[in-house]
């Protein structure tokens, strides 16, 4: 089973995927093209960060949300930065 996965195997969402968890990774093979895996020049170690990322974003909307319910909706604005 994967890490972060459902009740049925499958990953709860593609960032839940850790391609370094997953047990073939032909992407490292001799020859390979790495774009034919990963799109928008990540690799294992950029996908991860970013998958990193967006979960720390959906944490914090969810927070926002929680914070809010009950009262009246305001508008969040949410800059996303790459490093």
């Amino acid at each position: 089973m994967l890490p972060g996965a459902g009740p049925d195997g499958a990953p709860s969402n593609i960032y839940d995927v850790d391609p370094a968890s997953l047990p073939d990774r032909p992407w490292r093979k001799p020859g390979a093209d790495i774009s034919d895996y990963f799109n928008y020049g990540f690799d294992e170690d950029s996908w991860r960060r970013y998958g990193e990322m967006k979960r720390g974003v959906h944490q914090e909307r969810e927070k926002a949300r929680t914070r809010v319910s009950g009262r009246r909706a305001k508008t969040f604005t949410v800059r996303l930065e790459l490093g």
